[in-house]
């Protein structure tokens, strides 16, 4: 699977503003999706890294994204509220996880709760992009 590229069709819009996100398909993004990126480092299995926070009150929704390990692992997002939201990819080392489309979305089932990033394996780096809104 190729590397899905994400550009802003609109670069009038601020921070935690709509985007415009348009992909190498030519697909645009509902206009509240937002691009979260990140680049995180894992430091021991177990120990999960935030990888985006939603305001108080709000609950995050995931509707792509595109994650890369720097080492072959397994990559865990889930929610640090409950492990309800987990989603679980086997990859090899700089090999792009790509999941540009989830339609409705992923959601939280709870407020305030943070998605998180995990790894089987110490020290792994993983840099990426997570496509979402937050809902009261």
């Amino acid at each position: 699977m190729g590397t899905l590229a994400v550009r802003a069709a609109n670069s009038q819009s601020g921070p935690g503003q709509n985007t415009n996100l348009v992909d190498n398909r030519g697909l645009k993004y509902p206009a509240n999706v937002v691009a979260h990126p990140f680049a995180v480092t894992v430091a021991s299995a177990g120990t999960v890294v935030t990888v985006w926070n939603p305001a108080a009150g709000y609950r995050f929704r995931v509707t792509g994204y595109h994650i890369t390990p720097g080492a072959a692992d397994t990559v865990i997002l889930r929610s640090v509220a409950s492990a309800a939201f987990q989603v679980t990819h086997r990859a090899a080392a700089n090999t792009p996880i790509v999941v540009p489309d989830l339609r409705w979305g992923l959601s939280c089932a709870s407020a305030n709760s943070a998605l998180v990033v995990d790894t089987v394996t110490a020290g792994t780096t993983i840099a990426g992009t997570i496509f979402g809104d937050e809902t009261p």
